[in-house]
């Protein structure tokens, strides 16, 4: 099949961070050096070990690159990537959030949101600290300090004591708190 909407963008945008010359190419190596094979749909599911995932990924390049001589970088073209990630994008037939997700810590890109992605965003982050902050006060004892009392709860879950809470003690914060949010979202980078 052919990539359209979202995940056109979202596999345009990852060639595009190797292709820097926009001229329709860019080197396997380069490729190879960022690939994520771990998050193939396949390996997510439990069907293909990850060195077959980047096996496969490698190989569907070698096959196009065939008379290629040797020591000589072995460049894809962007119709060869676009249809790698349309073969994986068979797999993933369940959502384009999904796919995009998977993409983007596969190929460390980040798709552009849109301005109902971002309101839809801003909705769910504001539901999701009032949901934070209903929990904390219910787990300490009132105090007419609401601020103080959340400043605490967060600098008891900042455990390395950065001044910063990162991806993990947020995910901790939130299971010791009784908030589980559906996988998709709890992988979500913060700003």
């Amino acid at each position: 099949g052919k990539l359209t909407g979202r995940r056109e963008k979202i596999a345009l945008k990852a060639f595009a961070k190797f292709d820097k010359m926009d001229t329709g190419v860019a080197l396997l190596e380069d490729l190879k050096a960022v690939y994520d094979a771990n998050l193939h749909p396949k390996v997510l599911v439990g069907e293909m070990k990850e060195e077959q995932a980047y096996k496969e990924f490698v190989s569907f390049f070698d096959d196009t690159a065939l008379g290629q001589k040797k020591g000589v970088p072995m460049k894809v073209k962007l119709e060869d990537f676009m249809a790698y990630m349309a073969e994986l994008s068979a797999h993933i037939r369940s959502s384009d959030d999904k796919f995009v997700h998977i993409v983007e810590r596969a190929w460390k890109v980040r798709e552009t949101p849109t301005n109902v992605n971002i309101a839809l965003d801003k909705k769910k982050l504001d539901s999701l600290k009032a949901e934070i902050r209903e929990k904390v006060r219910q787990r300490t004892k009132c105090s007419k300090f609401e601020n103080v009392t959340l400043y605490r709860a967060c600098r008891h879950f900042d455990t390395d004591q950065s001044g910063d809470i990162d991806e993990h003690e947020f995910s901790h914060a939130l299971s010791t708190l009784g908030i589980h949010l559906p996988l998709a979202e709890a992988n979500v980078k913060l700003p």
